[in-house]
């Protein structure tokens, strides 16, 4: 049996020097208040654009269509775009499947894409109609004949 944890204990660094007295008892970097509130541009998203692109590895575009759902759709037309041309365009069905996913995952709710959805409810791969289905039916689109 361990004895019960001991609770931290925190004391301030006494200055060793005169330099060390004259720092700041605060680091405005770690200041969240100070901290800008505009997004950083994502320097990955041309990489993993060019992945979607150009990789002869069906895995590697598939792993490219699922990071391109954490992208913002409204901000971001080139990544829906992406992927709507790969979920009709690629040989491989789990890479269709993939941005299928990656489009209902993003809620990307635009006429476009909803009729894109439509029109792969018949694809030859029950997974990328499997897939359409679950998007449909998270975006709430009701079902057209």
């Amino acid at each position: 049996m361990l004895p019960p944890a001991q609770p931290m204990q925190y004391h301030a660094a006494t200055p060793q020097s005169p330099m060390q007295a004259s720092l700041p008892l605060t680091n405005p970097a770690m200041d969240r208040r100070q901290a800008p509130v505009t997004a950083p541009a994502n320097p990955e998203l041309p990489q993993i654009l060019r992945v979607m692109r150009e990789s002869a590895y069906p895995a590697q575009r598939e792993w490219a269509a699922y990071a391109l759902a954490t992208y913002e759709w409204r901000s971001q037309p080139g990544v829906v775009r992406a992927l709507m041309q790969t979920a009709q365009q690629d040989p491989a069905a789990t890479v269709r499947a993939a941005s299928v996913y990656s489009l209902g995952r993003m809620n990307a709710s635009s006429e476009p894409v909803v009729n894109l959805f439509y029109s792969l409810r018949s694809d030859n791969d029950p997974r990328v109609r499997q897939e359409v289905e679950q998007a449909l039916a998270r975006l709430g689109v009701t079902a057209r004949q």
